[in-house]
């Protein structure tokens, strides 16, 4: 595996790709002549990866029991990378949100509904959101 480095400029609808460049050092030469605002460094790869898919679900939570943006996406981590558990993360401030995510599409549903279910119910009976997400 090698590195492209990729220099951008422009923002928003004006985000544009400028140069993709083998080297650090070209990707430079560019920034130095303001041709581009930032360099990403992506990987190339020679082969196909070995990746595995990652369920996520995310909810923004407020304190009257309501919630919005909710979202389900499916994304990729190489093998080497996966954490083979379940990730699950609740906060509350003026506003929190619960995310879950994890190799396994129907626990990380379960885990998401569960943990979603047990925040709503302690709303519910007057908790704060911070003292919910902590349920």
């Amino acid at each position: 595996m090698t590195t492209a480095y990729i220099v951008t400029g422009g923002e928003y609808s004006e985000y544009h790709v400028v140069a993709a460049c083998s080297s650090r050092e070209v990707a430079d030469w560019f920034i130095d002549r303001r041709l581009g605002d930032s360099i990403l460094e992506l990987a190339v790869y020679d082969t196909i990866p070995d990746f595995t898919p990652v369920y996520n679900i995310f909810e923004s939570l407020f304190e009257d029991g309501s919630t919005r943006s909710h979202w389900e996406w499916v994304g990729a981590v190489l093998e080497d990378e996966l954490s083979p558990s379940l990730q699950v993360v609740a906060y509350g401030r003026p506003s929190g949100r619960l995310e879950v995510s994890g190799p396994d599409k129907q626990a990380v549903e379960q885990a998401f509904g569960d943990r979603r279910g047990r925040i709503l119910d302690a709303l519910a009976q007057g908790m704060t959101l911070t003292e919910a997400c902590d349920v």
